[in-house]
């Protein structure tokens, strides 16, 4: 059902492109979310889930935001690393 929804929502979605005074005609969108959809946020979380999980160890962490996503691995020397 949820699935059915996101569909049905990302379904005849257009943009126009703006720059340097020009401004294009409306472009369809077929390959994701149009920017400041108010689902954005959590179809970017369900997306990047299994991404953001891999890190295991208790020095190990990693984090996601909008359109970025960082690990981080603590260790004493260079070495290590």
């Amino acid at each position: 059902m949820i699935v059915d929804f996101f569909r049905a929502l990302l379904k005849e979605q257009y943009t126009k492109l703006r720059f340097d005074g020009f401004l294009s005609e409306l472009v369809e969108i077929n390959n994701g979310i149009g920017q400041g959809e108010s689902a954005s946020m959590l179809l970017y979380l369900i997306y990047n889930h299994s991404l953001i999980s891999i890190p295991e160890g208790p020095q190990e962490n990693a984090g996601a935001h909008v359109d970025g996503t960082f690990f981080m691995a603590v260790v004493v020397t260079f070495e290590e690393m």
